[in-house]
C-alpha cells in the first residue's frame, strides 16, 4: 500500500482506537429513545464492516464490537458445535477442539459487559464441557466487569464459571427450584460469589426467582457490602432497626432498591440516626404501609429519583393518603417519580394518588402504571388529566399506563391532550392513556394548533378498534401537535421491560397501526421538502 500521511495515520493503533471508540454501542437500553436504539444497532453493523476491511483494522474493531455483548449465546456461537436442538434451547453437539478453544478465548478476552437473555436456554451440559476447558481458578470471561445477570440455580451451578475478581457490577437471580438440597447448593454458590467477586463490586442486584421468600439475610450481609455504590435486593427481606441502621451508614450508596419486611411495628423515625447522605435513587416495593414506614424511617435527604411499587395489601385497608411518605421526607431535590400498582386494590382516582407529589414543582419525570397481570384498571377521568396538566411545569417525561378503556369514567378528550402539550413545551416522551375517537371525538384538523412541539416519543396505551379513516384522523391530529416525533424504530416492540412486554404489546396493538400512518405522513413531508430543495437547486 502506498505510504501517505493518511494511510500512516489510519495504521496508527492509537488513532484507530480513538476513532473506533466513538462507534462503541454502549449498554443495551430498552427504554432509550428510538433513535438511540437504532444508532446502537447501526454502530454494531459499522464495527462489523470495519473489522472485515483489513487485518490492521480487524483487532481494534472487534475489541470495541465485543466490549458490550448482548447475550451469552452470541459469544458461545463462536464455537462451531454450539447449536440449538430446538428453538431457544442450545447444546454443544461435540467436544471442543484446541483450535476452536483458542479462537473462543480470543473473543472472550474482549468482553467487558455481558447481558444474559432469559428467553435463550443453555443446557447444563454446556457448562460441563466448558469447565473441562477452563483452567482451575480461571473464569470463562477473564476481563468481565459487568454481568447482568447470573442465574444461581441449584440444578445448574455451572454458571459460576462466569465469576471473576474483575467484576464491578453483578446481578444475581437465585432459584432453589424447591429441591431439598437446593438451599445448600445456593449457599455454596453464594459463598463463592462473596469470596471471588463481592469485595471488588461497585453494584449488586439480588433477586429470588422462585420460592425464596423472604430472602435469607445472611446471603447479603451488610458488613460485606458497605463499599457498594448501588445495591438492589429485589426480594422480601426482613429488616430490624439494627440492620436498617447499618444500611443507613453506607457511605457511598447512590442507588438502592429494597422490598422490606418489618417483624414488628418500627420505632419512631427519630430513633435512627441520619443516613443515606449519598443516596440519589431509591426504589421501594411492598404494601403501602410498609413503603410509607420505610420512607419515614430513612428520610433520604438528597433523593432525586423515587420508584414505588405497591403490592397486595389487606382488602379492608385503605390506601394511605401519603403513600410516598413525602410529608416527612425532604424531597425538594426529587426529579423522577414512578408509581406501579401491583396489588388488587386500586386508588379511587389519579389525582388522589398523586396529590402528595403536586407540591414538588421540580419533578421532570412522572409515571403511573398498573401491573400487566391485573384485571383492575386505574380509574382515569378527563378532569384528572386536566388537573395534573398544570402541576409540574418542567416535565420531560410523563406516562399514565392503563389497559382497559371501559374503566375510564370520563374518557380523555383530544382537547385535553392539546392542553397538556401547550403546558409542557419541554416534553420528550409522553405515554397517554387513551384518546376518544367517537363523537364528538377528534376536532377538525384546521382547529388543531400547529405547536411545532419537540416531543420525540408519543404512545397512546389504548386505541379502540376503528375503521381505517378514524386511524388516519388520529394520525393527522397527532402529527399536527407533534411534528418532530422520532419514528426511526417503529418496527420494534415498545420498550417496556421483559416482565411487562406481552401486556404492553397487546395494549399498543392498534396504536402500532396509527404509528405506521404517522411514519407515512412524515415520509411524505420529508419527500416534499427534498423535492422542493432539488427544484430550487436546478432553478438556481
Amino acid at each position: 500500500m502506498q505510504s501517505t500521511p493518511a494511510s500512516r495515520a489510519l495504521l496508527c493503533q492509537e488513532i484507530l482506537v480513538e476513532v473506533l471508540g466513538h462507534l462503541s454501542p454502549g449498554r443495551p437500553d430498552d427504554h432509550a429513545l428510538p433513535k438511540i436504539r437504532l444508532q446502537r444497532r447501526e454502530a454494531q453493523k459499522a464495527l462489523a464492516h470495519v473489522a472485515r476491511v483489513c487485518r490492521a483494522f480487524m483487532s481494534p474493531a472487534l475489541d470495541v464490537l465485543w466490549r458490550v455483548t448482548d447475550s451469552l449465546h452470541h459469544l458461545l456461537a463462536i464455537l462451531p458445535s454450539f447449536a440449538p436442538i430446538k428453538p431457544h434451547n442450545y447444546v454443544l453437539t461435540r467436544y471442543i477442539t484446541d483450535a476452536e478453544w483458542v479462537r473462543f478465548q480470543d473473543y472472550a478476552y474482549r468482553v467487558r459487559e455481558l447481558y444474559m437473555q432469559t428467553e435463550v436456554k443453555i443446557s447444563a451440559s454446556v457448562w460441563i464441557f466448558l469447565s473441562r476447558r477452563c483452567a482451575a481458578g480461571h473464569s470463562l470471561i477473564p476481563r468481565l466487569r459487568r454481568l447482568d445477570s447470573l442465574d444461581v440455580f441449584a440444578t445448574d451451578p455451572g454458571k459460576i464459571l462466569l465469576l471473576t475478581p474483575t467484576l464491578r457490577h453483578l446481578a444475581l437471580n437465585i432459584d432453589t427450584c424447591n429441591l431439598a438440597e437446593g438451599p445448600a447448593v445456593v449457599d455454596t454458590i453464594m459463598e463463592l460469589v462473596q469470596k471471588i467477586s463481592v469485595p471488588h463490586l461497585e453494584s449488586l442486584r439480588v433477586t429470588a426467582v422462585s420460592g425464596v421468600q423472604p430472602l435469607n439475610p445472611s446471603i447479603t450481609p451488610c458488613a460485606s457490602l458497605v463499599h457498594l455504590q448501588e445495591l438492589e435486593i429485589m426480594s422480601e427481606i426482613g429488616y430490624s432497626m439494627k440492620t436498617l441502621e447499618e444500611l443507613l451508614a453506607f457511605p457511598h450508596l447512590r442507588k438502592l432498591s429494597v422490598r422490606p419486611l418489618f417483624d414488628r411495628e418500627p420505632e419512631a423515625p427519630q430513633a435512627l440516626p441520619p443516613g443515606f447522605l449519598s443516596l440519589r435513587e431509591l426504589k421501594v416495593i411492598g404494601v403501602p404501609r410498609t413503603v410509607t414506614q420505610f420512607l419515614q424511617l430513612t428520610s433520604p435527604p438528597a433523593l432525586e429519583s423515587l420508584i414505588i411499587q405497591c403490592t397486595d395489601w389487606p382488602p379492608l385497608t385503605a390506601l394511605p393518603e401519603d403513600i410516598m411518605g413525602l410529608g416527612s421526607s425532604n424531597c425538594t431535590n426529587l426529579r423522577r417519580l414512578e408509581i406501579t400498582i401491583s396489588g388488587y386494590r386500586i386508588p379511587h382516582n389519579l389525582v388522589a394518588l398523586l396529590s402528595p407529589a403536586v407540591q414538588l414543582k421540580g419533578l421532570t419525570h412522572v409515571a403511573v402504571r398498573t401491573d400487566g397481570c391485573l384485571d383492575n384498571a386505574l380509574p382515569i377521568a378527563d378532569t384528572d388529566l386536566r388537573a395534573v396538566a398544570q402541576a409540574w411545569p418542567n416535565l420531560v417525561e410523563f406516562e399514565i399506563g392503563i389497559k382497559d378503556p371501559d374503566a375510564l369514567r370520563r374518557p380523555p378528550v383530544p382537547q385535553t391532550l392539546i392542553l397538556f402539550a401547550e403546558h409542557h413545551p419541554h416534553l420528550v416522551k409522553l405515554v397517554w392513556p387513551y384518546i376518544e375517537l367517537s363523537s364528538p371525538g377528534l376536532p377538525d384538523w384546521c382547529a388543531v394548533p400547529t405547536l411545532a412541539h419537540g416531543l420525540q416519543v408519543f404512545r397512546s396505551c389504548l386505541v379502540k378498534n376503528s375503521p381505517l379513516p378514524k386511524y388516519r384522523e388520529l394520525a393527522v391530529f397527532i402529527d399536527r401537535l407533534f411534528p418532530h416525533l422520532d419514528l426511526s424504530d417503529v418496527q420494534y416492540s415498545p420498550a417496556t421491560g421483559l416482565s411487562h412486554r406481552s401486556y404492553y404489546s397487546f395494549s399498543y396493538n392498534n396504536w402500532c397501526d396509527v404509528e405506521q400512518i404517522l411514519l407515512a405522513i412524515q415520509a411524505g413531508r420529508q419527500g416534499c421538502v427534498q423535492k422542493s430543495d432539488t427544484h430550487r437547486t436546478y432553478s438556481g
